[in-house]
């Protein structure tokens, strides 16, 4: 006997596609089949022992070999965003929880791998191609973002998508209906407040942007003046007596050191004020590494679990296999990198 859960809306006459999407026979009392191709076992793996890897990068302070993770990540993030486009425009066939966990796979991406950006920014971004990455980093934030606001401001209240029968759980560090004003009051309100940080870290990087660019083109326009500059300042010093300028130079050594450089032309106290308010996010990621983790990783899976999907607990297929040698080959590059010289050490004859 199958049961027949009807959607949102009534199909209209004429379109058996419509009325296909509308009411789908389901084998299971409550629950469904979800898509391994997309959120299957060995993918999740794969992505967890990214995230992981990345935890131990932040853990041992080895930011350069983040920043090539969070590259290849990058790219990840962006196939995913854009397959969620896609299964947005075909919202009679998915299933409101499978938006929700690939949002939870996104974001717990962009705060474990991804926001590296924070401390590029406050350090001062090397050159134009990093500043470049840096923004297509914070233009793929803020649409997945704005996605939510609209996920849970039009989408679920309106029912675009299905229902999971016998109700649709999201992970809000508790059990939590998908449905419910409250909560999506709650994940709106997180949207929105990430996308203000994000909004402020890109006009830092304008700001960083617009020095760079000024730099580098008043170095290439003027080159003889920095030359007259150089020969005269050459000329000046070879004019002075010796004993005058051996006194001259402790004193100049003694003012540059008492004044700390400033950035791209800002004031020391200005760039302490904004080192603290946009590194917090980024010092909090440092010490709670471990339970971004956790609270990711638990996300999905508790999501999976409470709303009953099936056919995603096994790694039968290539599609699944890349993603999770993919993830299982930087975890173990990330635990040689940092533990085998210590171990190797500990080995040698001789160490006590």
């Amino acid at each position: 006997m199958h049961l027949v859960y009807p959607s949102q809306h009534a199909p209209t006459h004429g379109s058996s596609s419509l009325l296909e999407a509308s009411l789908r026979p389901r084998d299971e009392t409550c629950g469904f089949e979800g898509d391994p191709d997309l959120y299957g076992l060995g993918i999740r793996l794969g992505i967890y022992l990214q995230y992981f890897s990345a935890v131990i990068m932040r853990l041992c302070r080895d930011l350069d070999s983040l920043e090539s993770q969070s590259d290849a990540y990058l790219m990840f993030t962006f196939a995913l965003f854009v397959t969620t486009l896609i299964r947005t425009s075909r919202a009679g066939e998915t299933h409101a929880v499978e938006i929700v966990m690939l949002g939870q796979i996104m974001i717990g991406g962009f705060n474990l791998v991804n926001r590296r950006f924070s401390a590029r920014l406050k350090e001062g971004p090397g050159d134009i191609a990093e500043i470049l990455r840096i923004a297509v980093t914070l233009a793929l934030d803020l649409a997945v973002n704005f996605y939510g606001i609209w996920f849970w401001l039009v989408a679920v209240p309106r029912g675009l998508f299905l229902e999971t029968p016998c109700g649709s759980w999201v992970f809000l560090f508790a059990k939590a209906p998908l449905h419910n004003r409250h909560v999506a009051n709650f994940l709106t309100s997180a949207c929105v407040f990430a996308i203000l940080v994000l909004l402020a870290n890109s006009w830092r990087l304008a700001k960083t942007a617009k020095a760079k660019f000024t730099s580098s083109t008043d170095s290439a326009a003027l080159p003889g003046q920095h030359e007259e500059s150089s020969q005269a300042a050459a000329s000046t010093n070879a004019a002075l007596p010796p004993a005058h300028d051996a006194e001259s130079l402790p004193v100049r050594a003694s003012t540059d050191a008492a004044s700390p450089p400033t950035h791209h032309g800002e004031s020391p106290e200005n760039r302490g004020k904004e080192s603290s308010l946009f590194g917090f996010w980024e010092r909090w990621q440092l010490s709670n590494g471990p339970t971004l983790f956790l609270i990711s990783v638990l996300a999905v899976e508790l999501t999976l679990q409470w709303n009953n999907v099936t056919g995603v607990y096994t790694i039968e297929d290539a599609g699944q296999l890349i993603p999770f040698t993919i993830g299982l080959t930087t975890f173990v590059q990330v635990v040689l990198r940092r533990f085998l010289p210590s171990v190797t050490t500990w080995l040698q004859p001789g160490h006590e």
